[in-house]
């Protein structure tokens, strides 16, 4: 698996998915090697501009914080914790398979918010919760829990 995020292959050119180590969280259990790891969307530029345009008003507001760029913010589907090295190529595969029976789907945003001191998110509209629910399927198959955490 690549790092920082393995790209997979989709069905439609302006749509990709994700496998992203949690860069925060790197761990070693006994010899295994874990990654922490979440499945995520990114969205097409044509989207990241014009939001992109509207956070950097917020830039200005607050210049001691830091910033991440636009191509490295997602919408995460699942939060898939630690998973060990020898999981991370079936569950890379079976992400892939699922990327390619989803079509693009259309979403808007809305309001925004944020977690903690440390996170401002953008609320999105659409039918993603599909795709979620075969993202947790296909981790599930591949041996591993999905976090228990509510998708938004």
């Amino acid at each position: 698996m690549e790092t920082p995020g393995r790209r997979l292959r989709t069905g439609a050119a302006d749509r990709q998915s994700y496998v992203c180590p949690d860069r925060r969280h790197p761990t070693q259990e006994g010899s295994a090697l874990v990654a922490r790891l979440f499945v995520a969307v990114t969205p097409p530029p044509q989207v990241l501009v014009p939001l992109d345009a509207v956070v950097a008003t917020l830039r200005s507001q607050a210049p001691g914080l830091s910033w991440v760029p636009a191509e490295r913010w997602h919408v995460t589907l699942a939060f898939l914790g630690d998973v060990e090295a020898g999981a991370q190529d079936d569950l890379s595969n079976r992400l892939d398979r699922v990327a390619r029976r989803h079509p693009p789907v259309t979403v808007g945003v809305g309001r925004g918010g944020r977690f903690g001191q440390r996170v401002l998110w953008v609320a999105v509209t659409g039918e993603l919760a599909p795709l979620a629910r075969a993202v947790a399927r296909a981790a599930g198959k591949a041996g591993i829990e999905v976090e228990d955490r509510s998708w938004r």
